[in-house]
């Protein structure tokens, strides 16, 4: 068994708060939002002299092709919220690797007790 030392347990304390911090999230949406403005093509729709309709569209990548949906009316606070906590987790999901790397640099430091010799010679064995 290894003893952790104080700059390992720190490490550790930090990436479990940011692991609690990315399962706290809630519903997340990777994509990209627009708003677009368009002409619907009726003839007579105020659109043609130049009242534009505009709408909020969600894109993504679905096995190598675009996915584009429109966003109803009312949710488009929601969208941009789940799109928002994507972003945040992407950067907690950084965070967190640079943590883990610090600790894979760590070196391991076992304590002598735990450390049992083996008899004729042979390498030590780690209990």
């Amino acid at each position: 068994m290894k003893k952790e030392s104080n700059n390992e347990q720190t490490a550790r304390a930090k990436a479990a708060r940011l692991m609690k911090l990315a399962q706290s999230l809630g519903f997340l949406l990777k994509a990209s939002a627009v708003n677009r403005r368009f002409r619907c093509g009726k003839p007579g729709c105020r659109c043609v002299k130049g009242h534009l309709h505009k709408d909020m569209v969600v894109t993504r990548r679905v096995a190598g092709k675009s996915q584009t949906i429109r966003v109803r009316k009312g949710r488009e606070t929601e969208a941009l919220a789940w799109l928002e906590n994507w972003r945040r987790l992407k950067h907690i999901l950084s965070r967190l690797t640079d943590v883990e790397m610090r600790i894979l640099r760590m070196p391991v430091q076992e304590t002598k007790a735990h450390i049992r010799k083996t008899t004729r010679g042979k390498k030590a064995k780690v209990t």
